[in-house]
């Protein structure tokens, strides 16, 4: 799980261009616009290259789902919702 980062936290930035994304290892939303069938997920950058946690499924029916991270191209990034318990405590 990333970190919460207040710096990367915001309620009211919608989708930008990756490369304005911050590249310090915080967490944030990513996309890839050119995929066939975009999916949005949390990733963040690391040893130069953006990475994300991908489900992996199991060979067989009732084996766990497994996660691995992996390298992505997203296209656009968002900075990650506040979450609730953050909000709460600003009051």
């Amino acid at each position: 799980m990333t970190p919460v980062d207040s710096n990367t936290r915001s309620d009211s930035v919608g989708w930008q261009d990756i490369e304005t994304a911050p590249k310090d290892g915080s967490g944030v939303m990513l996309i890839d616009m050119s995929a066939p069938k975009p999916e949005a997920g949390i990733g963040w950058f690391v040893f130069g290259v953006w990475t994300a946690v991908q489900p992996i499924a199991a060979l067989a029916l009732d084996r766990e789902v497994f996660e691995a991270m992996v390298w992505v191209s997203p296209t656009h990034w968002m900075p990650l919702p506040t979450p609730p318990a953050l909000e709460e405590r600003r009051g």
